[in-house]
């Protein structure tokens, strides 16, 4: 039986490209440096990223969180994860409310709603508090559905807390 740290081959496939490519890999390895190693043999410029997915289709519902592991996932010798390279962007949220910046790099096909829980968690926001998404220069409402790669490299994008329902 095979330990966590024992070495697994597994195949990485990048189906845009029908590029295949096996790897050794230690499953309690955490999946980002999997994805760095790969960014590194393809010297991808800074601005793209590989996102690892579980099956062969760009499904959110199938993406690897690169805070896991081969173990976590249950990798075994030769197993096959999928591949597709990102273009990321940079983008700094602003929440006056707490007087904090947070600088995110992002892929650039990800909507504002899919940020929502990491922009969250960042600025201590509660599961109950609405927010809207601003764009700082104009003053106006971005909506959720905007892609990242719809903005420059590191615009600033405010945050604000909105008050939702009415009091008697």
């Amino acid at each position: 039986m095979l330990s966590k740290s024992d070495p697994i081959k597994i195949q990485v496939e990048f189906p845009e490209t029908k590029k295949k490519v096996e790897l050794e890999v230690e499953l309690d390895t955490p999946i980002k440096d999997l994805i760095e190693t790969l960014v590194e043999y393809f010297t991808l410029p800074e601005t793209e990223t590989i996102i690892l997915y579980k099956k062969a289709e760009r499904d959110p519902k199938m993406v690897i969180s690169d805070s896991q592991t081969g173990a976590m996932m249950g990798w075994k010798e030769e197993d096959t994860v999928y591949a597709y390279i990102n273009p990321r962007i940079k983008l700094i949220f602003d929440y006056r409310d707490m007087s904090k910046k947070v600088n995110l790099e992002v892929e650039k096909d990800m909507k504002l709603s899919d940020l929502r829980e990491t922009i969250s968690f960042h600025f201590d926001i509660g599961p109950n508090d609405h927010f809207i998404f601003e764009n700082a220069k104009t003053e106006t409402v971005i909506p959720d559905e905007t892609k990242a790669g719809s903005f420059e490299p590191n615009e600033t994008i405010r945050i604000k807390t909105s008050a939702v329902g009415g009091t008697a």
